[in-house]
């Protein structure tokens, strides 16, 4: 058996899986930003929006 064929076939499955997890990530990561439609907490308008996730908020009074 000659190794340049093995190697070339080596190397024409790797670029194709290279490719086909490149589709797969850029797919996911599409649905992904879709889904994250509105920010658990930030501020918007000037506005806190969302519960924090950690701390309470501490207001002086």
């Amino acid at each position: 058996m000659d190794i340049v064929p093995l190697l070339s076939t080596i190397l024409v499955v790797a670029t194709i899986a290279t490719m086909i997890f490149a589709v797969a990530s850029y797919i996911l990561f599409k649905l992904r930003e879709r889904r994250q439609a509105r920010p658990t907490q930030g501020i918007v308008n000037g506005e806190l929006v969302g519960e924090p996730q950690f701390f309470r908020i501490f207001k002086v009074s």
